[in-house]
């Protein structure tokens, strides 16, 4: 009997035994995959303040604006969208942070994947335009008007949502940066669109002070406030205030044996200005003419007094590869116009992810049936999207790279 008592304890021994281990077993694979989901979460950044999100005075001014402008050209008004206002505002507090001006964030992030990380649905149609040095609704919105990439994305036909948002960090060398992040999908805003015809405003101040309505990112330890400049980063034709670039810019299928006469006149090109180490010290976007041979021509000013000595000078068109002007060192004079060697910009980067890929060729793919990029992929500007624009794009996707 004492034996029978004995083997059934021991079996309930050892069911308890294997129960316990099923259990932590069970509780160390949570742990694993929480562990999993915050290390997803933390790669997947886009944390920012309800205060930077939240809509000020200027920009649901700025929707307004958008949203009579976009009725001027006959196009369909667009609603605030809480996922693109929260990866307008993370982007603007991010170039303010970083003194920079690039689509490529801090997380060397594209556009389409900071939109991802956002919450936003997967959107081939979004775009997204960013400015420095505006502080107002009406001077960004008028820039990005006589910019005409910029115009041209804030009317596309498609684009049912959006997001704005700024950002002011007087410790940053322009002070306030502007992100406008457009899609064709969108969870809904809950917040003020303003979507409407009248011309008030309510402002609703955030960070109310000397400053304001400014949304202020960091302080700056002696105190003073730094005025953000007049540099029209995004206007094509800005008041000269810097260091000028002349520059004379090669597109493949375009001048040459190719399309001389292309619809495209005129097209905008950011240019980055980094010093030896590699360090950006100036950025600028402008428009060059097609001189009716080759080469789309023009100059280009930096918005900043470059002192004189050997640059690093980067350069992308809306579309293209941003490549290195000369392969690598460019010497500036100070009080001159520079004009810089001849450069060749290779087209075919659609998602602005600088390189070109699978998702360039998807896009390519759709524009061949009906697409509102179909501008954008007509890569030789002869109004036609057909086997020479794939030609020109295989050409870019089995050779080059962007730097």
């Amino acid at each position: 009997m004492k034996k029978n008592i004995s083997y059934f304890f021991f079996f309930v021994f050892l069911i308890l035994f294997v129960g316990i281990l099923v259990a932590v077993s069970q509780l160390s694979q949570s742990q694993t995959a929480q562990s999993r989901a915050d290390l997803a979460t933390a790669a997947k950044n886009c944390n920012i303040s309800q205060q930077e999100v939240n809509l000020d005075s200027e920009e649901k001014k700025f929707i307004s604006l958008l949203n009579k402008y976009r009725k001027q050209n006959k196009r369909k008004t667009v609603k605030q969208d809480d996922t693109l206002t929260k990866a307008a505002a993370w982007m603007s507090s991010d170039m303010a942070a970083n003194d920079s001006f690039d689509h490529i964030d801090s997380l060397r992030r594209t556009a389409p994947e900071r939109l991802s990380d956002c919450g936003h649905a997967q959107d081939a149609g979004a775009k997204e335009n960013i400015a420095n040095a505006y502080e107002t609704a009406d001077e960004v919105m008028k820039a990005w008007q006589k910019s005409k990439e910029h115009d041209r994305a804030m009317k596309t036909d498609n684009i049912k949502y959006i997001g704005v948002a700024r950002h002011y960090d007087r410790n940053s060398q322009f002070g306030w940066y502007w992100t406008l992040d457009m899609g064709t999908k969108g969870k809904g805003g809950k917040k003020d669109s303003g979507d409407d015809n009248s011309d008030e405003v309510t402002p609703t101040p955030k960070n109310q002070g000397k400053d304001g309505d400014k949304k202020e990112g960091k302080g700056k330890k002696d105190g003073t406030t730094k005025e953000p400049t007049a540099t029209a980063t995004v206007t094509p034709t800005p008041t000269p205030s810097g260091t000028r670039l002349k520059l004379s810019v090669k597109i493949p299928g375009i001048g040459g044996s190719g399309n001389r006469r292309p619809f495209d006149q005129e097209r905008d090109i950011e240019v980055f200005v980094s010093d030896r180490n590699d360090t950006q010290v100036a950025d600028a976007i402008g428009t060059l003419t097609f001189d009716g041979s080759n080469f789309y021509v023009g100059e280009i000013d930096s918005g900043v007094t470059l002192p004189g000595g050997a640059y690093i000078i980067r350069v992308r068109m809306d579309n293209t590869l941003r490549k290195v002007v000369s392969g690598q060192f460019v010497q500036i004079k100070e009080a001159t116009v520079n004009a810089l060697p001849q450069i060749t910009l290779y087209q075919g980067d659609f998602d602005q992810n600088n390189r070109v890929d699978i998702r360039d060729y998807n896009i390519f793919a759709k524009c061949l049936e009906e697409c509102d990029e179909g501008a954008v992929v007509d890569l030789n500007s002869d109004g036609k999207i057909d086997i020479l624009d794939f030609n020109l794009l295989n050409e870019v996707f089995t050779t080059q790279q962007g730097a």
